[in-house]
């Protein structure tokens, strides 16, 4: 389970509507299923991060969907190996 999955349950145990992004459709049909066993709707919007007009159109679904935007988390990213400068990865 990666952080923004994490993030999105904790809003749906506080009780929060919202829209849940991400670029898998797996992790999205499970983000949702998890909203749905507490009882909440949610949208989701399956995007590309990396990709400015598929952000710009989900943002448009979220803002048709739910109204204004009143809080963003954003939590895309990657995950690699790091370490001290000089280190072999």
């Amino acid at each position: 389970m990666g952080l923004g999955k994490v993030l999105a349950m904790e809003m749906a145990d506080r009780r929060v509507r919202g829209a849940v992004v991400a670029r898998d459709l797996a992790e999205l049909k499970s983000t949702e299923v998890g909203f749905h066993s507490k009882g909440l709707g949610v949208v989701t919007i399956a995007v590309d991060v990396t990709d400015q007009t598929a952000i710009a159109s989900a943002v448009h679904s979220t803002e048709e969907c739910l109204g204004p935007i009143g809080l963003l988390i954003n939590a895309a990213g990657t995950v690699c190996q790091f370490g001290p400068r000089g280190t072999p990865r």
